[in-house]
């Protein structure tokens, strides 16, 4: 009886311990493949989690590393403009162009002046009422530039006409040049100029300019070595034809 009892006891704690061994091998393949949320539903942490709490603190954590850590940042190709962002333009900044903080009449002003006066009263930071005296002095400095040039412009116009004057009287006096042949002169040198000077001719015609006396007398003796003159023959002036009369005879009056 009591052997009989003996291999009952025997039997269970068999049975029993089989199935311990046996459930805690199913708990070792379920904790290999399970997933971190099934991990955390049993009570095991995951293994990035178990990973971390190993690494001590102020080392880094190699669990993850990649071969190429460090080259992930930048696209492939982009240092020599083969990737696929390429090169990237630099952004525009647009700054605003600066303004007065006031109301400013600038009229009367060139364009440049009036650029340049703004630029100064704003770098400046020049008060409205100050400002307005600068504008009214630069318009009084202009005004007054202007009507020097003028007065200057006027000035050489009267001494321009005074000086042909007086050559057209120190021709018209000349012993050679002037006197009963003043007229022919002028188409004898004419014809000069005509056929040997097309430039200065252009030049003298565009300008509507003189020449002075001492040219007029040079040009006149070439037209008497060059072409020679009838009172050379005949004893008297040479009489200018039509063609001859048209282009120093208003000019020499």
């Amino acid at each position: 009886m009591s052997q009989s009892i003996s291999t009952e006891i025997n039997s269970e704690q068999a049975a029993k311990t089989y199935t311990e061994n046996f459930e805690a091998e199913g708990k070792a393949i379920e904790a290999m493949y399970a997933t971190p949320e099934t991990s955390n539903k049993e009570g095991t942490k995951p293994t990035e989690q178990s990973n971390k709490a190993d690494v001590k603190e102020g080392e880094k954590d190699t669990s993850k590393a990649s071969v190429t850590e460090g080259y992930e940042t930048a696209d492939a190709g982009d240092s020599t403009g083969y990737g696929e962002g390429g090169e990237k333009p630099a952004a525009e900044s647009k700054s605003e162009e600066p303004k007065l903080e006031y109301d400013l009449s600038l009229d009367g002003l060139k364009e440049e002046d009036a650029a340049e006066m703004k630029k100064f009263l704003i770098d400046k930071k020049v008060p409205k009422e100050i400002a307005e005296r600068l504008v009214q002095e630069k318009k009084a400095q202009v005004d007054a530039v202007d009507k020097f040039l003028a007065d200057a412009k006027k000035q050489a116009e009267v001494k321009l006409v005074e000086t042909r004057k007086q050559w057209v009287k120190e021709l018209k006096e000349d012993k050679d040049f002037g006197g009963d042949r003043f007229k022919t002169s002028l188409s004898e040198v004419d014809a000069i100029v005509n056929k040997f000077l097309p430039n200065t001719k252009k030049l003298l015609t565009e300008s509507g300019g003189m020449l002075p006396p001492s040219v007029m007398r040079d040009i006149h003796a070439l037209h008497k070595v060059l072409m020679g003159t009838e009172s050379n023959v005949m004893g008297t002036a040479a009489k200018p034809n039509a063609s001859q009369e048209n282009f120093l005879d208003d000019l020499y009056k």
